[in-house]
């Protein structure tokens, strides 16, 4: 679950120092309910820390006594004040600090006032350019700076661009599975419902029903989501039913406006992309832009029937395994490397797509990616919509 990924980030931190006693510190987004991955393991590990006395699962040999944001960094972003404890008093006498940031650029620059430093950081890609990183990396050399990433492909990325091998460890994120469950809606008349909500439309050509297969793909709408590849294949299928009705088939797109042009991308993929347009402008292909809360966006899950992220660049994909707690059927990159790997170990519970590592150059770098098959892509998502073994 999610506290669990929490309490074992703070269990990385404490393992690492061997205090009894510390506070935190932590340098982040300083706002609440920015839906960003970085900005949300934040929260995550906020909400433990103020939890943590009632936990069992943080260290008996360790105590926090109090955790401190300064103001937020990222102010480019969305401007929010600090976080709410920000007023509580870090301890004095014999208790250690340590910081903890989720910032961007990665600032590995030595904090004065901690005796260590730990660094959330993510890699899409095999090698990050230097403008990533900001402040000295004597840190790195000296071990009182720890990178923390979330997935092997991302740890072995921050090797490949200088970090030493000591300073990075892998910690995976998690899901709140009291949030992200199977049997969300009571009963098929709530999910019904919730579909019409969804998914309606003024259109005569969308009639959301029972029949209906609903995939699903949440994210940026970024080159590196591989939107173009699942267009593609999406329009494949489309064409490739042979009924005598309109094919019972409708990809939705979840983006995120409130932090990056999610629309724009789409718009612009969807040009590059034959029959998608006519698709979208027919509302076969659907966007949602706006902000949810993770109740409804695990509520968006479950009103799908088939979840599709064939990624060519990522550090986690935390929405497959959201997808994956909520019950869907995920169709997704094989990707031995990132923790995805583990969802295709029962292929009843996911179906990869087959990948070959590609060169490309991202960030003004020459770097390494995966490039998801159209093909196997297509067959994947054929066979899921016609096997309803699969999405039971």
């Amino acid at each position: 679950s999610g506290i669990s990924a929490v309490f074992l980030l703070l269990s990385g931190f404490i393992s690492i120092l061997a205090v009894e006693e510390y506070s935190v510190s932590i340098e982040g987004w300083g706002g609440f309910g920015v839906s960003h991955s970085y900005a949300i393991v934040e929260q995550g590990v906020r909400d433990a820390l103020e939890h943590q006395d009632s936990r069992s699962r943080l260290s008996s040999r360790a105590r926090v006594t109090g955790y401190f944001c300064p103001p937020l960094y990222n102010k480019a972003w969305i401007a929010r004040s600090g976080c709410n404890a920000s007023n509580l008093p870090m301890p004095k006498g014999g208790s250690k600090r340590i910081s903890a940031r989720f910032t961007f650029p990665f600032n590995v620059a030595e904090s004065n006032s901690s005796s260590h430093t730990f660094v959330f950081a993510t890699a899409e890609y095999s090698e990050i350019p230097e403008s990533f990183f900001t402040g000295a990396r004597d840190g790195l050399q000296k071990g009182t700076v720890t990178m923390v990433t979330p997935s092997p492909w991302s740890r072995q990325s921050l090797l490949n661009s200088g970090v030493p091998e000591t300073s990075v460890i892998v910690l995976p994120h998690g899901v709140d599975t009291a949030v992200f469950r199977p049997n969300i809606f009571v009963n098929r008349d709530d999910r019904h419902t919730a579909r019409l909500k969804f998914f309606s439309s003024s259109s005569p050509n969308v009639m959301v029903n029972d029949q209906t297969q609903v995939f699903l793909s949440v994210g940026s709408m970024t080159w590196n989501k591989g939107i173009d590849i699942l267009l593609k294949s999406f329009v494949r299928l489309y064409e490739a039913y042979e009924g005598d009705s309109l094919p019972p088939y409708l990809l939705v797109l979840k983006g995120i406006d409130q932090l990056y042009t999610s629309y724009d991308f789409l718009l612009k993929t969807l040009q590059s992309v034959h029959g998608a347009t006519t698709l979208f402008e027919n509302n076969r292909i659907q966007y949602i832009g706006h902000k949810l809360s993770q109740l409804k966006l695990a509520q968006l899950y479950a009103a799908a029937d088939i979840y599709v992220s064939p990624y060519r660049a990522e550090a986690f994909n935390m929405p497959i395994f959201e997808a994956a707690a909520t019950g869907l059927l995920v169709i997704c990159t094989d990707d031995v490397l990132a923790p995805s790997h583990l969802l295709f170990q029962d292929h009843r519970f996911a179906l990869p797509v087959r990948a070959t590592v590609t060169t490309v150059v991202a960030y003004g770098i020459k770097t390494t990616c995966f490039d998801p098959s159209e093909t196997h892509l297509f067959q994947q998502m054929y066979h899921a919509a016609n096997n309803a073994s699969l999405r039971a």
